[in-house]
């Protein structure tokens, strides 16, 4: 049994391809270090990219969540007391895998959502090789999926705002620390 004590915060950027999850936990970390708080922040995207993918996790997300882990461990060891995570959560299976990388896991998923148009013009410029159309395409998917399985415990919009407000809001939303 985990004690309230031995609980890690779990701050999980959720969203689809565009929606800015990457700019955001950039975002946060900036904020989460101007109040002093001891955290480390993952792109688990990062984390997964591999090839050849591990048979049968064709996504790699076991063994992103294997890297996530150790990431965990490290950044603990260093006096990391949260994590601030960037990862599609589109289904439990997700979720459990993030709970089974950091002991004591206590998650909040943020689902961050954006209008069609911005999701698109957003992927249209990061994306300008061979995968783009997919990205595209997955991007639209993945905003439907999400808004369906609805596994989030907050849902915050990152269309045409400054990115310190949304950021703000979801260290508000989630109850952590943020600056004046």
């Amino acid at each position: 049994m985990v004690s309230a004590s031995d609980l890690v915060p779990v701050l999980v950027l959720s969203g689809p391809i565009g929606v800015g999850k990457t700019t955001l936990l950039g975002e946060v970390a900036d904020l989460l270090r101007e109040v002093d708080e001891a955290f480390v922040a993952v792109d688990l995207d990062g984390l997964t990219q591999v090839f050849p993918r591990p048979a049968g996790d064709l996504q790699a997300m076991g063994l992103g969540a294997q890297n996530l882990a150790a990431v965990w461990v490290n950044a603990a060891s260093v006096g990391a007391r949260r994590m601030v995570l960037a990862s599609v959560i589109e289904t439990d299976y997700d979720l459990g895998l993030v709970l089974e990388a950091v002991p004591g896991a206590d998650p909040f998923v943020v689902r961050l959502t954006a209008d069609e148009a911005t999701l698109f013009d957003r992927v249209r410029r990061r994306e300008i090789g061979t995968a783009r159309g997919w990205h595209l395409e997955r991007s639209f998917e993945l905003a439907e999926s999400l808004r369906r399985t609805g596994l989030e415990d907050a849902v915050v919009e990152s269309d045409d705002r400054p990115v310190r407000e949304i950021g703000r809001e979801i260290l508000s939303v989630a109850g952590w620390p943020t600056p004046d």
